[in-house]
């Protein structure tokens, strides 16, 4: 079974930045789980966070606030 790699980039975006810029939370937090680097930055220099900022994703600007925030404390 071959896994796929959960930050590997398409068009310079990793998946975690495409769930959060259209606020699929599920998806999100399923990339979360699995490894899904939140600080990496595409080539306009911006993060999954500022994705969804920009597009007025709430629900996942605050999963990944709040994901973040505990990587923050380990």
């Amino acid at each position: 079974m071959r896994r796929e790699d959960v930050n590997e980039k398409s068009n310079s975006m990793i998946p975690a930045m495409y769930a959060a810029k259209f606020n699929r939370t599920e998806i999100l937090e399923l990339l979360i789980a699995k490894g899904a680097n939140l600080k990496v930055k595409s080539a306009k220099n911006m993060t999954a966070l500022k994705y969804a900022q920009l597009h007025g994703a709430k629900d996942t600007a605050a999963i990944l606030k709040e994901a973040l925030s505990k990587k923050k404390r380990k």
